[in-house]
């Protein structure tokens, strides 16, 4: 990569001073100006504004990702979706894209992630009409993608359903999402299959805590998208590691300090008697 601007993701959590919290996971693009961009609830009144996720939905109205992770609109009370609303709700939380000029915002075509640790990964939405056929994964090898992916959840998973990112210590990773017309799309849209190349799929939030949600659009731009990225939700947290405590100074037993007070008491004898 010809340039890497990494982003630290996750705080470092508040422990006991015996144990010292690692970093746990960043963003690499070679995108120029991006970063988290933090957006007001406002904005969901107006489809189109500001996030390139925010779009109107061809589901029931009002539900774009942007309603669902702060569990208004159709996921609020009363809603079409509210049973399918995230417990708690993660809020408007920022998401990645360009974050300077006119383009704030915008998707970033191409973006990984590195992480220092496992993580736990739970499906936690799926309003896709193709959801019976849709698949989602991850690939460790950004330079041998063909050969490198691992699938996490298929056509036979639902919301609830759980799985692990292995431990790739120092590794990029990207997303990836199989369509059920075949489609494949990544989180490096340069991977795209050929007729929706560049177009990036994926949107992703962070939140404080060190978790972070992928959020899917299953359609092709050119195919009759509407750009809502509710159609495969996940949320994935990755699973904390801590540096071994200090080792311990063994304190002086009670023959050595009786030695050391017996010396001290000599050699002020000694001293003494030369006065």
């Amino acid at each position: 990569m010809i340039k890497t601007l990494k982003i630290i993701l996750a705080l470092t959590f508040l422990l006991p001073a015996a144990l010292a919290s690692a970093s746990l996971v960043t963003i690499d693009s070679t995108t120029p100006n991006v970063g988290w961009n933090y957006w007001d609830t406002s904005i969901l009144n107006t489809p189109g504004k500001f996030a390139y996720w925010n779009n109107r939905t061809s589901d029931a109205s009002r539900s774009n990702i942007g309603f669902y992770l702060t569990g208004t609109g159709a996921f609020g009370p009363g809603g079409a979706y509210y049973d399918q609303r995230p417990i708690p709700t993660p809020g408007n939380i920022p998401f990645w894209g360009i974050d300077t000029g006119t383009n704030t915002g915008a998707a970033d075509p191409r973006f990984y992630v590195n992480s220092q640790t496992k993580s736990d990964v739970v499906l936690k939405l799926e309003l896709a009409s193709w959801r019976n056929y849709n698949s989602f994964g991850y690939y460790f090898d950004v330079s041998d993608v063909a050969h490198s992916q691992v699938t996490l959840f298929d056509a036979l998973d639902n919301p609830g359903e759980t799985a692990v990112i292995n431990y790739l210590p120092n590794t990029e990773f990207g997303f990836f999402f199989v369509a059920k017309d075949g489609k494949k799309y990544f989180t490096n849209s340069g991977f795209n299959s050929n007729t929706v190349r560049s177009e990036q799929h994926f949107a992703l939030f962070a939140e404080t805590s060190g978790s972070y949600w992928v959020a899917v659009e299953d359609t092709g731009f050119r195919y009759g998208s509407d750009r809502d990225y509710n159609d495969f939700v996940v949320k994935i947290t990755p699973m904390q590691i801590f540096a071994p405590p200090p080792t311990p100074v063994p304190e002086a037993g009670v023959g050595v300090l009786f030695l050391t007070g017996l010396s001290g008491i000599i050699a002020y004898r000694r001293w003494k008697r030369f006065l």
